[in-house]
């Protein structure tokens, strides 16, 4: 089974800022998605799952630099949609030495399942 994967991000709907593609993007978005490529989950004791991390990801800098970073996916106000229990917050953080640099923030997350 092949994995592709990729990011764009875009603002109001019509300026492309960043479409990023490539192996690095492959390996990040199966690193999200399935965990394989090694990282930790945090549980609360409700069996909610609060985090993951990993060091498996590589970020890519504004001068396309590109350089593996610690990454982490933060997971809160957990809701049952469909009888799903699914988190509605999702904060995604790269922990980069100079500090942590929130790029996602939702607290209003819809997952949908195909």
């Amino acid at each position: 089974m092949l994995s592709t994967g990729g990011m764009k991000g875009v603002l109001g709907r019509v300026f492309t800022l960043f479409n990023e593609r490539g192996a690095e993007m492959d390996q990040a978005c199966l690193v999200t998605f399935l965990s394989e490529a090694g990282g930790i989950f945090t549980f609360r004791e409700n069996d909610e799952c609060q985090s993951f991390a990993t060091t498996g990801r590589t970020a890519v800098g504004m001068d396309g630099c590109r350089q593996q970073v610690r990454w982490s996916a933060y997971m809160d106000n957990y809701n049952i949609v469909d009888g799903i229990r699914q988190p509605n917050r999702l904060r995604a953080v790269w922990h980069y030495d100079e500090g942590d640099l929130v790029y996602f923030d939702s607290d209003n997350l819809r997952l949908e399942y195909r």
